[in-house]
């Protein structure tokens, strides 16, 4: 099969289905923590334990309850990672044909600032779909046994669907820099020590992992603003503050870092499993990006 480069029209459109089927595998086998990580990031005092029991408690929903919410999150992220690693690998292409000489037609280390670049565009390219996703679900995930996404929806309109869109944007385009660009580096040393030009899995598992631990610790502050303002629930005083008034109240009760280690444990294996999956796709198809 002749291989496609990473910039063409019809490479986006096969890179987005590829995404979207990569996310929603991925999304299936971390929802759990994802659950528990936007309780202790909406409270403030209770410890890991404590919000696991309180989470599969009877009077809760039992198990059920850590999968509450995984539908419009199903159906959110199917976009949202077809936009994220499809607009990545286009902007990676766009950027080096117009920058980067590679006579070769080998796939070789960018600039810095290209894979920076395409990674917080692309993050920014996800927010049409990240924004409602995030915030139907973590309203989900806080609300008691008996919530309805449906009638939350008709409540808020498609306007009210996009609060916290600011917030998103804070969390989502450091953390696709971070990610996209350590990934890539990361996958690169591995080519040069195998001399291969698609890696065999544990390579990409490795790399996909390191790289999203590393950018999911950092964004955690914008993610706990984020899930603080986006929740409508009762008792969360946050939720009518601008973005900086609650970034210094998440400050100054010392909550940023809440939710730190389950979020690792979420975006981590989320991410690995997604290039996983999203990388078998385009090694399928004899698709090579830079």
């Amino acid at each position: 099969m002749s291989s496609q480069q990473g910039g063409g029209v019809g490479t986006f459109l096969i890179n987005l289905s590829g995404g979207a089927i990569s996310g929603a595998i991925a999304c299936c086998c971390v929802f759990p923590i994802d659950t528990i990580k936007a309780k202790l990031q909406s409270s403030s005092g209770s410890g890991l334990v404590q919000v696991i029991k309180q989470t599969i408690s009877v009077e809760n929903g039992g198990v059920k309850a850590l999968y509450r919410g995984i539908g419009p999150n199903l159906v959110g992220i199917m976009p949202e990672k077809a936009i994220k690693l499809a607009a990545n690998d286009f902007f990676r292409g766009f950027l080096s044909e117009k920058f980067v000489s590679n006579k070769s037609g080998q796939i070789q280390q960018l600039p810095l600032w290209i894979e920076v670049a395409s990674g917080g565009l692309a993050g920014a390219c996800q927010l049409v779909a990240t924004t409602p996703m995030e915030l139907l679900k973590i309203n989900a995930q806080l609300a008691n046994k008996g919530h309805s996404t449906i009638q939350f929806i008709k409540e808020s309109g498609i306007t009210g669907l996009y609060r916290g869109l600011f917030a998103t944007l804070m969390r989502d385009v450091p953390f696709s820099m971070i990610f996209f660009t350590l990934n890539a580096r990361i996958k690169n040393y591995f080519r040069s020590k195998t001399q291969q030009q698609y890696l065999p899995l544990p390579y990409v598992l490795l790399s996909s992992s390191i790289a999203g631990s590393v950018g999911a610790f950092l964004a955690t502050p914008m993610d706990v603003i984020k899930t603080r303002l986006q929740y409508v629930g009762k008792g969360n005083e946050m939720q009518n503050m601008n973005y900086f008034s609650a970034a210094k109240y998440c400050y100054q009760n010392g909550v940023l870092w809440r939710g730190a280690l389950p979020r690792v444990m979420i975006i981590s294996p989320l991410f690995a499993i997604t290039l996983i999956c999203y990388e078998l796709f385009q090694k399928i198809l004899g698709i090579k990006t830079v």
